[in-house]
């Protein structure tokens, strides 16, 4: 039930009872009113007709007159006239005439009224019971009934009216602001400035609310930052453990094929020199050790992807990339490619091999290169900062193209080994590019930038001190 509907009821309630006990009230005064009233009336006809009577004569004649009188009166149920003594000298009813009775037994043959009146040359005491004057009592009760139920239900509604504005509205207001809070909305109830309890309530409320919702707001910020880095270190870990799997076969194979590759690669060196320069022979021991030099690289790269604890120094990064667009210079002049570099001063040096590192980042340049080509936008972006990688404080390089991006599946796929989109390509740059960084205690990853493109992400935990507390020749190739 709803509490204005509570609160009529308790009004009418308090209100039927109220009007009730007043009605009562009324009905008794009313009574009271009647009796004395008619009391009066039948005195004063007593009066009237025992005035001047001679009731040792006329007795009977004054006790018909008196009789035909009081009917008038209604209410008189027996009556009686008494000298001072008791002795009775009229009476209705049964024959009491000349019996003396004392006042208790008048009382209670002929009730409590007692007037004194005079008659003949003295003064008697007329007697008379009465009934109760329901009548005349329920005409004064009527009379006062309807003015008295509508000023209750009069009262009762202004209460009602005043209740409203002063409790019910402000709680509606709050229940309606609860119910908003409830839903996560910044729920605020009007009334809090005024100077009273439910003021004190409703600001009280209001400050809660703000409180809730600001801690709500926070907490659902931390968990969505919280499962976004779970996901990471998920995806990452995942990664991880495929590459790893991946390293383990990827070397053994290597070091299996490494033996006879060597044999095979000296053997050619030594027919080489048995065949004169232009012989069928010669060219086809070319073409032989050309292929032979791949596989070599191959298994290079395959044996560099296997995990292993580099030699650490500190490293200057924007040296490092550097060394990386140094290599690249004359193809970006070539391609016309606008290299932008953002390098932060105050960024940390990192602990790692100067000379892997370039190689991660010669690796993401070029990619971003070959994504590149044929497109209308070309804009290299290499941007040295510091950021914080894996909990520690370190250093971020982002390497971003504007070439035509990747989906979030070639991301995911990208750093396998052997995984690769060019026609030429072998599938090693970024694999071995995720194991050099991943052996620094790193991380690398690949994000779609906002305006196309793709961004490489590398982070590194920095040194044990500043760039500038590292020492001269903390730069060097380690």
């Amino acid at each position: 039930m709803k509490m204005r509907a509570k609160i009529i009821l308790a009004l009418l309630a308090a209100a039927v009872p109220l009007a009730g006990l007043l009605a009562l009230s009324t009905l008794a005064e009313a009574l009271r009113a009647e009796r004395e009233r008619e009391a009066g009336a039948a005195a004063r006809i007593a009066g009237s007709v025992l005035a001047g009577a001679d009731l040792a004569r006329s007795g009977a004649e004054v006790k018909t007159q008196l009789e035909r009188a009081l009917v008038t009166v209604g209410s008189v149920e027996r009556w009686c006239v008494a000298d001072r003594r008791g002795a009775v000298l009229l009476a209705s009813g049964e024959a009491l005439e000349g019996r003396t009775l004392t006042k208790a037994e008048l009382a209670r043959r002929f009730g409590s009224l007692a007037v004194p009146v005079r008659a003949g040359g003295g003064e008697v005491v007329f007697r008379a019971r009465l009934r109760p004057a329901a009548r005349g009592a329920w005409r004064a009760v009527r009379g006062v009934l309807v003015p008295l139920a509508v000023g209750t239900l009069v009262l009762a509604g202004v209460l009602y009216l005043v209740l409203s504005r002063l409790v019910l509205r402000p709680i509606e207001r709050l229940v309606t602001a609860a119910r908003g809070a409830a839903a996560g909305l910044p729920a605020q109830a009007a009334g809090g400035e005024r100077d009273d309890e439910i003021g004190e309530l409703v600001s009280a409320f209001n400050q809660m609310s703000s409180e809730v919702f600001d801690a709500r707001r926070n907490l659902e910020k931390r968990v969505d930052e919280a499962t976004k880095k779970y996901r990471e270190a998920a995806e990452a870990a995942a990664v991880a453990q495929r590459l790893s799997a991946t390293g383990k076969l990827a070397a053994g194979v290597a070091h299996e094929i490494n033996n006879p590759l060597s044999g095979m690669v000296n053997a050619v060196r030594r027919l080489d020199g048995t065949f004169a320069d232009g012989t069928k022979e010669k060219e086809y021991l070319g073409l032989v050790r050309e292929g032979l030099g791949r596989i070599e690289r191959i298994v290079g790269g395959m044996l560099r992807f296997h995990r292993r604890a580099p030699t650490l120094a500190p490293v200057d990064l924007a040296e490092a990339l550097a060394d990386a667009l140094a290599f690249v210079e004359h193809r970006v002049a070539q391609d016309g490619v606008e290299v932008v570099r953002d390098f932060n001063a105050n960024a940390p040096r990192v602990m790692g091999e100067r000379r892997e590192l370039a190689q991660v980042f010669l690796n993401l340049v070029l990619n971003a290169l070959d994504a590149m080509e044929g497109g209308a936008t070309r804009r290299l972006a290499v941007r040295l900062g510091g950021a914080e990688v894996n909990g520690r404080p370190g250093a971020e390089v982002r390497i971003a193209d504007a070439g035509p991006g990747m989906t979030s599946a070639e991301r995911d796929e990208a750093f396998d080994l052997f995984h690769t989109t060019k026609p030429d390509g072998t599938g090693l740059g970024l694999a071995v590019a995720y194991a050099i960084v991943t052996n620094h205690g790193g991380s690398i990853a690949l994000e779609a930038a906002p305006e196309g493109g793709t961004v490489a992400v590398v982070g590194l935990p920095a040194a044990a001190g500043r760039k500038d507390a590292a020492g001269e020749d903390g730069g060097g190739d380690g």
